[in-house]
């Protein structure tokens, strides 16, 4: 028996108890039985529409994480796309018409309201046709909280011209967008240039060897290499106080060899930039670099490990970041051409296996990747970004990548834009906040 002409059967019995006359009965049962179907019916149909609204949760959600997937549009096409998505994963069972959706874009995000009644069935004995039900849903970019530390190549083979302010500002706009979300307060960013070698700033003299004259020192320090299982060029995430740097000091050379053309090994114009809310910071300091040396990799991703490490915690200034393990997401942007001499004389020099003139070393190459590895093993996501340039690097600098999808090979201003958009989707989540 369904439903409606059961309603019906019930009401002609009605109609007929209310016209029998043959005493009280018609009277006592309406007194009870009113009540009754009051209750039965509001419970039945409320159970009902419950059910309704669910489903009708479940298809906004979905709803809201597709268009949220989707190239930002117009909101009128937005909610166009949004209504199409809810129709298809909506299952009304019959008992309404196609509820009203709502889309518009906040901030990273997409809010979808759907609308609509749910017909009863009870309780329109008593005048109740339908139950209205309104639902929503926020979709955001969310990390929770986010540690970022990006090293950039600043040797002369890795020039974009004056279009080198384009790939700064897509550099600032993916900072702002993991920033945002992270949460703001959840959220660092530190910067790495390197050439030769990497400038950790004069400031920083309780970080180096005080054995040494610091008088005329520029703010750059030697690799600090380790002997590790037979490897003697170890670079690892030793704190200062651990193991101390020594300084690279121009004026006597110090323990900086004389090679490369008789020059010293040259240093970045620009310091790193510790772990910082500021991510205009990062992007002025990326636009100030200038041109020089012809590269150790190596340096460069082992300060992206220092500046993400958990041991280095309050080295900085603040004893809350970097952050202990699983406590963040720790990020690392690594990006480079692999045109490199420096290999040529450091890390085995020619007996590392030189590939040619300016295209490094297998040692050299071994060593940024056993560098990667230790990163790797403290939950450190690695994004590598070749410009393409020495094809012997390519391989090497895939292995650093911790996926093939983490991997971008770049040939302009353009694909390097693109590979900053594409790091800042795969760094984010889509949830669900409302």
């Amino acid at each position: 028996m369904t439903m409606k002409p059961a309603i019906s059967r019930f009401r002609e019995m009605s109609r007929r108890i209310f016209r029998d006359e043959s005493g009280a009965t018609a009277i006592i049962f309406s007194l009870a039985l009113l009540p009754i179907l009051g209750i039965s019916g509001f419970a039945i149909d409320y159970s009902r529409a419950n059910r309704v609204t669910q489903k009708m949760q479940d298809a906004a959600d979905a709803s809201a994480l597709a268009a949220a997937r989707q190239k930002k549009t117009t909101n009128a096409k937005l909610q166009e796309y949004a209504q199409a998505y809810f129709n298809a994963n909506f299952d009304d069972d019959g008992v309404m018409a196609t509820p009203k959706v709502k889309a518009k874009y906040v901030s990273a995000g997409v809010h979808v309201e759907v609308g609509g009644k749910v017909q009863t069935t009870l309780m329109d004995l008593f005048g109740v046709d339908a139950m209205h039900t309104k639902v929503e849903s926020e979709v955001r970019q969310e990390t929770g909280p986010t540690e970022i530390a990006i090293a950039f190549d600043t040797t002369n083979s890795m020039k974009f011209g004056n279009r080198w302010s384009e790939a700064t500002r897509a550099l600032g706009v993916l900072l702002e967008d993991l920033k945002k979300a992270a949460g703001g307060d959840d959220f660092r960013v530190s910067f790495v240039p390197f050439g030769d070698r990497v400038n950790t700033g004069v400031s920083r003299k309780d970080w180096v060897d005080d054995s040494y004259d610091l008088t005329s020192w520029n703010g750059c320090t030697e690799p600090r290499e380790e002997s590790i299982s037979g490897w003697d060029w170890n670079l690892t995430d030793q704190t200062p106080s651990e193991l101390p740097f020594t300084p690279s000091v121009p004026a006597t050379y110090g323990p900086v060899k004389v090679i490369y053309g008789n020059q010293t090994p040259a240093c970045p114009n620009v310091e790193i930039v510790e772990p910082t809310p500021s991510t205009a910071l990062v992007e002025q300091r990326a636009g100030q670099m200038q041109a020089a040396g012809t590269g150790r990799f190596d340096i460069g991703m082992a300060w992206l490990h220092r500046l993400l490490s958990p041991e280095w915690a309050g080295v900085y200034g603040s004893p809350k970041w970097p952050r202990p393990l699983g406590e963040s997401s720790k990020i690392a942007v690594f990006l480079s051409d692999g045109n490199t001499e420096a290999y040529r004389y450091e890390v085995g020099g020619e007996a590392g296996s030189v590939f040619g003139w300016n295209q490094g070393s297998q040692w050299g190459f071994e060593n940024m990747v056993k560098v990667c590895d230790r990163m790797k093993l403290d939950g450190i996501e690695i994004h590598a970004i070749f410009v393409a340039g020495n094809p012997h690097f390519e391989a090497y600098l895939r292995d650093c990548a911790t996926s093939d999808e983490n991997f971008h090979r770049v040939e302009d201003v353009e694909a390097l834009v693109g590979a900053f958009k594409k790091i800042g989707t795969r760094t984010t989540e889509l949830r669900i906040v409302r």
